[in-house]
C-alpha cells in the first residue's frame, strides 16, 4: 500500500444569506481546489450532506480556481450535478454564485492565486 500526501485549497464560506432574505441563513458551504498541475484540477463543494464534485483534465493551463470563475454557469452546473441543468435543479445557482463570488474575493486579496484575477 501507498500513501501519499498532497496540499490542497479548503476555503469554507459562512453566514450566507439568500437573495430572497426568505429562509434565513444558508449552510456553510466547504470548496476544495485541488490543482495535480496546470490545466489539470479538480473542485468539491460541499453544503451540509450533499457535494458535487467536477475534475478537468484540460483547462488551457489554468489553475482549477481560474478555470472555474470564467466558466459559464450552465457548463459548470452540467459538470457538477452529473449532467442536470438548471431548470432541473433549482438550488444551483444560489451556492454556485456564492462559491465563485468567493473564489473571485480570495484571488483579488492574493490569497489564492494572483495571476489573471478579473471581477465578473
Amino acid at each position: 500500500m501507498k500513501v501519499t500526501s498532497e496540499q490542497v485549497t479548503q476555503l469554507t464560506i459562512s453566514n450566507i444569506k439568500p437573495g430572497d432574505g426568505e429562509f434565513g441563513s444558508l449552510d456553510p458551504i466547504t470548496v476544495t481546489l485541488k490543482n495535480y498541475r496546470p490545466g489539470v484540477g479538480e473542485i468539491t463543494i460541499k453544503c451540509f450532506q450533499a457535494a458535487w464534485t467536477a475534475g478537468w483534465g484540460g483547462m488551457g493551463g489554468q489553475r482549477v480556481e481560474e478555470f472555474f470563475v470564467e466558466s459559464d454557469d450552465a457548463y459548470l452546473i452540467g459538470h457538477l450535478t452529473g449532467g442536470l441543468s438548471c431548470d432541473q435543479r433549482v438550488e444551483c445557482p444560489d451556492w454556485l454564485d456564492v462559491v465563485k463570488q468567493r473564489i473571485i474575493q480570495l484571488r483579488l486579496d492574493g490569497s489564492i492565486s494572483d495571476k489573471g484575477a478579473r471581477k465578473s
